[in-house]
């Protein structure tokens, strides 16, 4: 995903060293609405649950998502192994794009999903 330098001030972009970019966004609240002028890109996340489990999801402000995990009101899945901790991100342009990358991320066992998790920099959950 290539995002153009000083495009959205409450965002930052890392470089990976296998080409690709995490963007990271700062504290905002997920709006339900999602409209056409909102330059938030939809992203994928991977959350580590507290017995070890990965969890996969969509989501503008993956951040926010994390705190709706935490505090039970996220799927049932994250709900019985709280807290969760987001340890991977990617951005991606559209939410039927984010969407596809998602299922994909889904159907893989979970040492394929580790694998993708080490192949990319901590993320903090905020």
């Amino acid at each position: 995903m290539e995002k153009a330098a000083g495009s959205n001030p409450a965002s930052s972009t890392t470089s990976l060293p296998t080409g690709r970019e995490v963007v990271t966004l700062s504290e905002r609240s997920e709006s339900k609405g999602h409209t056409m002028s909102d330059p938030r890109p939809w992203q994928v996340y991977i959350l580590r649950c507290s017995d070890g489990a990965l969890y996969t999801g969509i989501a503008l402000d993956p951040h926010q998502r994390v705190r709706v995990h935490n505090a039970g009101r996220g799927a049932d899945f994250t709900a019985r192994r709280r807290p969760v901790t987001l340890v991977y991100a990617e951005a991606h342009p559209t939410k039927s794009a984010a969407r596809r990358r998602e299922r994909q991320v889904k159907r893989w066992r979970a040492d394929k999903k580790e694998r993708l998790v080490r192949g990319f920099p901590s993320i903090s959950s905020g």
